[in-house]
């Protein structure tokens, strides 16, 4: 059984994208996160807030917190040739692979002015009018099955481009505490704290920790300085250059 509440606003109130927030928050915590978890019992894949490309240099990952350049980037790595789209704001991984969760991808408006064009690898998706400040695209042909990972890059923005490498140690460590800085993960996190009490599974919790640290040792990790002032393919060079 389910139970689901909330405590609604008074008529002259209601804003029109009411309706689609409740839905939307119940799908989550009666299909998404269910099913997310499951990934993690059965083959040992956890959540990471990042962006996920395949190129054929190996995987490429984008993450950290919103706001910090994560899907702009990854969108203008589309542009290259050879570069397909694995997963834009949610990648599942054990720590070897990098698998997809294929949601749509969310483009605000000073992410389509840096850009500029969206790459023919997105299609438009309708939505209703008024109800977000972000265009929505679903990629054409997604990358299918696992793409093993070459490197992460982990943007903040700095008046001095460029790269600096971290150690798996201190990779491993920005890997969960920018999850824990997403709230559908932060959300996710409690909610799989409730399934677990009800369901224990010795070890589960360090599973968890250890694939992002496998993850932060099987790959080249970096901090990626992004001077905004360079523009967004200045940023795609200095990935590309990296993964040289």
């Amino acid at each position: 059984d389910v139970h689901y509440h909330y405590t609604p606003r008074p008529q002259d109130k209601l804003r029109r994208d009411e309706e689609y927030k409740r839905y939307f928050s119940l799908m989550s915590y009666l299909v998404y996160y269910p099913l997310m978890w499951r990934l993690e019992r059965v083959r040992g894949l956890v959540p990471l807030h990042a962006s996920a490309l395949a190129s054929p240099r190996g995987g490429i990952v984008i993450g950290g917190p919103g706001g910090v350049g994560k899907t702009t980037t990854c969108i203008a790595l589309l542009r290259r040739p050879g570069i397909a789209l694995v997963s834009e704001n949610l990648v599942f991984t054990d720590g070897a692979a990098l698998y997809s969760c294929d949601e749509p991808v969310r483009l605000d408006r000073t992410s389509l002015e840096l850009l500029g064009e969206v790459p023919a690898a997105l299609a438009a998706m309708p939505y209703p009018d008024g109800l977000k400040d972000k265009e929505l695209f679903h990629a054409v042909a997604p990358r299918a099955g696992p793409v093993e990972p070459r490197a992460v890059f982990l943007p903040v923005f700095s008046d001095r481009r460029g790269l600096r490498r971290l150690s798996p140690e201190v990779a491993a460590e920005k890997f969960a505490a920018m999850n824990r800085l997403t709230r559908e993960l932060d959300d996710y996190g409690w909610y799989t704290s409730a399934l677990d009490l009800h369901w224990p599974e010795p070890g589960s919790s360090a599973r968890r920790v250890e694939a992002l640290r496998r993850l932060a040792e099987r790959t080249c990790c970096f901090e990626l300085g992004i001077d905004r002032a360079a523009g967004v393919e200045a940023v795609v060079d200095d990935i590309l250059q990296a993964l040289a």
